[in-house]
């Protein structure tokens, strides 16, 4: 597990934090998906992964270092 020692845990949670509370305003406010046919809880579940990807890539951790595990099926 190669963690990025430049990178301090709280600034990046408030960072993350920001960002998804800024994406929810824009969200709310200039697309109203409540409005519309998708609903908002899937614009905030395809948003909320893709700030979770970026964030893992910039921190140099993969998705098994945060608690999530790869099944196979069979």
């Amino acid at each position: 597990m190669g963690r990025n020692a430049k990178c301090k845990p709280g600034n990046l949670c408030i960072a993350l934090f920001s960002l998804c509370l800024s994406v929810r305003f824009v969200e709310y406010l200039l697309i109203e998906t409540d409005k519309t046919d998708i609903g908002e809880n899937v614009l905030h579940k395809i948003v909320g992964v893709a700030i979770l990807a970026l964030s893992l890539n910039i921190v140099n951790l993969s998705w098994s270092d945060i608690g999530f595990q790869v099944k196979t099926v069979l």
